[in-house]
Parts: C-alpha cells; sequence; structure tokens
C-alpha cells in the first residue's frame, strides 16, 4: 500500500546482503523503472548505510541497466555496428524528424514477439495510411542504427533470445537480482527479467511494488504481469505483503481502501497522524469555474494560521 516503506524494505534488503558481500566480480543489481524512483532508491541505500553503493553492485533503472550490460556490449550478435549505434528520443534528445508520420516512428513500440504498436496513449492520433508509413520509417531508422530507448530493450530481449550464453554472463556478473517499483514495467521487461532471474547463475530474486500505483500504463506498463507473478510466487509461500501505513491517517487509509485492489485496507501506524480525525471527501467539477470553486472549498478547510 503507499507508505508502507517499499523503497525502504528494498533497499535495507540490499544492504543487508552487501554487509557479508566477499564477491569482487560479482555484484547486487538493485533496480528501479524511472530515474526518479531509482534516485530516491540510491538516497535510501546511502542514508540506510552511510554510504554509496558502487562496484561491483549496480543500483539504477532498469533502462540503464539493460543498456549497460546487454545492448551496448551485445548488439554487435545482431549484426550491428556498436560505433554507429546512436540513441534517439526522450530522455536523449529531440527525435529528427518533423512529419506526423515521422513522429509516429518514434512512438511505435516493439512487442515480444517483434511486431509495431503504437501506445494505448497514441493509438487515436494515427490513421492507417500514416501508421503504415511510419512502419516503413521505423525500418529504416533501425537500418541506420538509431534506437529509441523502448527499441534498445526489444533489442536486448531479442541478444538473451539468439545468444542464451548472454544471460549466463549477465547472471553470473548479477546473481542477486531485484526490482523495485516493478509494477511499472513492460512485457519486454518482464521477459529480460524471468530470463535473467531463472538462470542457473541467479541464487536471490525480488520484486517489490503496487499494482494500484502503475502511472505508466499509457506507456506499455502493465500492471497485471505483476499480479500475475504474485500469484505464481503465492502458491510456493514466497510473497509477503506491507499493509502498514506510515503515511496517512486511519481516516485515509479506510476511505482509499474502496479504490484499491487491496484485500484489507491499510493500517496507519504512526502515531502522530493515525488517529487524524479529518475524513477524505470526493468533490467533482465539469468546468474550469468549478477548479476554482474546488479551490476556494479546499482553502476554506486549512485551519487558521495555516497558508495555502
Amino acid at each position: 500500500c503507499p507508505g508502507s516503506g517499499k523503497t525502504f524494505t528494498m533497499a535495507y534488503k540490499t544492504i543487508e546482503d552487501i554487509k557479508s558481500w566477499i564477491r569482487p566480480r560479482e555484484g547486487i543489481a538493485l533496480l528501479s523503472f524511472t530515474n526518479t524512483a531509482q534516485t530516491e532508491l540510491s538516497d535510501e541505500v546511502e542514508k540506510i548505510s552511510g554510504r554509496k553503493v558502487g562496484f561491483p553492485h549496480f543500483v539504477g533503472t532498469i533502462d540503464s541497466f539493460i543498456n549497460k550490460y546487454i545492448f551496448f556490449p551485445y548488439i554487435h550478435l545482431l549484426g550491428f555496428d556498436p560505433e554507429k549505434v546512436e540513441m534517439i528520443g526522450e530522455p536523449y534528445g529531440r527525435y529528427y524528424g518533423w512529419f506526423r508520420s515521422q513522429k509516429c516512428a518514434l512512438k511505435l513500440k516493439y512487442a515480444v514477439d517483434g511486431t509495431l504498436n503504437l501506445p494505448a496513449g497514441s493509438a487515436r492520433e494515427y490513421d492507417a495510411a500514416t501508421l503504415q508509413k511510419a512502419k516503413q520509417i521505423k525500418a529504416k531508422v533501425i537500418e541506420n542504427h538509431k534506437f529509441t530507448q523502448s527499441d534498445a530493450n526489444y533489442y536486448a530481449l531479442k541478444i538473451l533470445s539468439e545468444h542464451p550464453d548472454i544471460i549466463e554472463i549477465v547472471s553470473g556478473r548479477f546473481p542477486y537480482l531485484y526490482v523495485d517499483e516493478a509494477q511499472d514495467t513492460t512485457p519486454i521487461h518482464w521477459e529480460i527479467i524471468k530470463k535473467l532471474s531463472s538462470d542457473k547463475n541467479n541464487e536471490r530474486f525480488g520484486v517489490i511494488g503496487d499494482p494500484d500505483q502503475s502511472i505508466y500504463m499509457w506507456n506499455g506498463a502493465l500492471p497485471s504481469l505483476f499480479t500475475d507473478y504474485e500469484s505464481e510466487l503465492a502458491k510456493k509461500d514466497k510473497v509477503f505483503h506491507l499493509g502498514e501505513c506510515r503515511r496517512s491517517s486511519q481516516a485515509l487509509c479506510t476511505f482509499y481502501h474502496k479504490f484499491s485492489t487491496l484485500k484489507d485496507a491499510p493500517k496507519a501506524i504512526d502515531p502522530m497522524i493515525a488517529s487524524h480525525g479529518q475524513n477524505p471527501s470526493i468533490v467533482s467539477y465539469s468546468s474550469p469555474a468549478g477548479i476554482r470553486s474546488l479551490i476556494d472549498d479546499f482553502k476554506g478547510t486549512i485551519p487558521e494560521g495555516d497558508t495555502f
């Protein structure tokens, strides 16, 4: 649940492992989905341990891990020249194309089976003719060694699928693999994670997340992959639920529960706020004027002496 200490739990687990680590050339990979989440994770690790985690371990985003240990080192196995490879699109910079079909090509993403599709958030923007032209452009862009991060992830999966010995190399380099914010990973992320975690060299694997907090479904994330994996692990008694909330009052936790997928309402445990009596409410609006009214109504609930 929100405020349950997911990042703290993953960071603390990593620090406990590092305390007894004696392998100079193998390490722990601690991954998260976004730069913001990765920074929070790194800060938490540093706060707990009093120092940054460095070699031979890795703390970073799942995309940066894929780039550093799979895509760039082994893209030559698929016939590409590593010296010519260029990353395009966010977060690497503006795409060079300006035409509608070129912008559409940038948004196209590979599925696990290699088909090209638009994410749900972009699918309605383009007609069939533009989409077909975009796919042709996409093929030419890839031929010219230009990859979006989504492309790099797909080709990394392709590398692992066609060259399983690379799976052994990567999982051997990082025999412990932990993934934070797992609800925001894409199907291709999951396929890569599954290949690494199921390899004989993997010794420990853990994922943590909250399907109700997924914010990247518009960009291909599927929290159902996380919950399906939870169901699979539950059969082996390897699932643990964090149901205590350190962030909110019990009134808010009980209210939130109605809109969540949680079986039970979170338990508020911070003594400073757990018993706060203000009950949440839902206020709707349907116009800009309604937004102004909502803000005025909210300001009216602030205790005298406080500011907004």
